[in-house]
């Protein structure tokens, strides 16, 4: 056996101390502890942060719907109020939003564009063949065909009822439309005539009265001249023995 002592150079792992390591944990949990505060801390200013944020996106997005839901009334309204009106041809009528807008805003504004329309749709019912019409922030514009233009006028009535401010459009037969309308005027045609007849007899009927009535009056006048005129009768004294002349009258 040998009795040479080799010192043992291998590479060993030390570890650290119990206490020391307890102590390493320790701190290194109130460290975490405190940041975990403070963060929730922060994370509190960001939550109400965020959530004054989410508030005020909920109240502009509430605010635009009711805007939507106004402006879409106000439309519906405008809508109803052309539809009701007598339109006697075709017709296509563009509005844009911001005409609605300022339509909503200034009832002025609004008044005049509607009675402008409503001065449309009246003469759409005289030897018209179609109407146009556009209204935008600047106010009104439009052309109406007339009665020998009609093909021409339901061409241009198509095309503006497809473009991009389209509200209302409308299209009538007018062919259809004489058809159910002449009946009507013949009747009234032939109830004015007969007006007229009873006029003109009742004038002729007064006119003789009238004139009877003169007559009468004359008569009457005459009466009464003769009636007071008192009766003379001429004497001529002639001296005895003259001689009178007569001559054939």
């Amino acid at each position: 056996m040998s009795s040479i002592i080799r010192p043992n150079y291998e590479t060993r792992t030390y570890s650290t101390p119990v206490k020391a390591r307890e102590a390493k944990q320790t701190w290194t949990q109130s460290r975490s502890f405190l940041d975990l505060a403070a963060r929730a801390s922060q994370g509190k200013s960001d939550m109400l942060e965020i959530s004054d944020q989410a508030r005020g996106v909920t109240n502009s997005q509430t605010q635009a719907v009711s805007d939507n839901e106004a402006l879409e009334n106000f439309k519906k309204e405008i809508w109803s109020e052309i539809d009701s009106m007598s339109w006697g041809s075709s017709v296509s009528v563009q509005i844009t939003d911001d005409a609605f807008e300022k339509m909503m805003v200034d009832k002025e504004f609004k008044n005049k564009m509607m009675n402008l329309i409503r001065e449309d749709a009246c003469g759409s019912n005289t030897m018209c063949g179609g109407t146009i019409i556009r209204i935008d922030g600047n106010g009104y514009s439009g052309y109406s065909y007339m009665d020998n233009h009609a093909a021409s006028g339901r061409a241009a009535v198509e095309t503006h009822s497809k473009g991009k401010s389209a509200f209302y459009s409308k299209k009538i037969d007018k062919k259809r439309q004489d058809e159910r309308i002449l009946p009507r005027k013949r009747d009234m045609e032939r109830v004015a005539e007969a007006t007229a007849d009873r006029r003109d007899a009742r004038a002729r009927i007064a006119k003789a009265e009238a004139q009877k009535k003169s007559f009468n009056s004359i008569a009457d006048l005459l009466k009464t001249r003769i009636g007071t005129t008192p009766s003379t009768t001429l004497e001529t004294s002639l001296p005895a023995g003259a001689d009178v002349s007569f001559f054939d009258l």
